[in-house]
């Protein structure tokens, strides 16, 4: 799973580059959890890598329509400390068609201060039955700076 951010709150530069696993198993026909790990490697000096653990709860019904909540710790190294923040997502996943899929999510970063709101969605499409492509952009709520994002990401099943 690999990503590339592109807007980084008020600029257009690049954003850091994702990397990260997710490990899963089901529990039945329609639920499964899964752990997952993300590394953020900064493509400018003056950005600070990152990594983040999660857990991952999805759920997928009868219909087209699936919901996901993730619950996890990020912690970013700077010059003087690092931070640690908790955040949490719900996610709506729908297949369109056997390849195409869309989601949207909402999304809680609990760093030191008050907690920063942020709203996505995207497409996701199935190359092969390993190897899926996916496009998506989001943005802070509320909206403040031009605070927002668009990307990028690989995914592939080994």
């Amino acid at each position: 799973n690999a990503a590339i951010e592109l807007g980084d709150q008020t600029t257009t530069e690049p954003g850091p580059v994702s990397a990260g696993t997710k490990i899963g198993t089901s529990l039945s026909d329609k639920l499964s959890v899964a752990g997952l790990a993300h590394i953020d490697v900064p493509l400018k000096a003056s950005h600070n890598p990152a990594f983040s653990v999660a857990g991952a709860l999805s759920h997928s019904g009868d219909s087209a329509v699936g919901l996901t909540t993730n619950l996890g710790l990020r912690t970013e190294k700077t010059d003087t400390s690092t931070l640690i923040s908790v955040y949490g997502t719900i996610s709506a996943d729908i297949s369109i068609t056997d390849k195409l899929g869309s989601f949207v999510e909402l999304y809680t970063v609990f760093p030191e201060g008050p907690p920063d709101v942020y709203a996505d969605t995207g497409l996701t499409y199935l190359v092969t039955n390993r190897l899926q492509l996916d496009v998506h952009g989001g943005l802070k709520i509320p909206q403040e700076n031009s605070d927002f994002f668009v990307g990028a990401g690989v995914g592939w099943l080994l």
